[in-house]
């Protein structure tokens, strides 16, 4: 199996641009690390990060005017979704620690835990789990923004207690 990193690099060093979209932080950061000392001659974007980076471009976006901008995502996973072996594949990740970076600085957390109650649109109310994402790491280098995390919750309570 081909190393994600090195199609980056050869996409980098041929100066062909690249969006990629992958979805685990270890991942995310080896390449950072590894084009990090490369001649950039084409755009890349790494845009790891749930719902492909939307939240932290448009966290980038619209935060520059505000100050201490603590970001807190809860998402609702339907169990119904058809989003692709993918989003299941990640699972295997369920008992590794993750950092996230709070207001008195960086801190080691572990995957379902630290519970908070969350009420969606929908109306439907739970307590949403830490899950590591990339937004972890792409959030907190918008302008201003100070903390960030990520927590998830199923659309089936039975489900989420089963996985906790």
């Amino acid at each position: 199996m081909i190393q994600m990193t090195n199609y980056w690099v050869a996409a980098v060093r041929r100066q062909i641009p690249l969006i990629d979209v992958t979805r685990w932080t270890e991942r995310f950061t080896r390449s950072i690390d590894r084009l990090k000392n490369e001649n950039m001659g084409s755009p890349v974007i790494l845009a790891s990060g749930w719902m492909g980076g939307t939240v932290a471009l448009l966290a980038s976006i619209h935060t520059s005017s505000l100050q201490d901008v603590q970001i807190h995502l809860h998402a609702l996973y339907s169990l119904q979704d058809k989003a692709g072996p993918d989003s299941t594949d990640y699972m295997d990740r369920m008992t590794i620690p993750f950092t996230v970076t709070t207001p008195t600085g960086v801190k080691e957390v572990t995957p379902m835990s630290d519970p908070v109650p969350v009420t969606f649109p929908n109306g439907y109310h739970t307590k949403c789990y830490r899950l590591d994402t990339p937004d972890h790491m792409t959030l907190v280098k918008a302008q201003n923004v100070t903390s960030a995390d990520f927590r998830i919750a199923f659309d089936n309570k039975l489900s989420t207690f089963a996985l906790v």
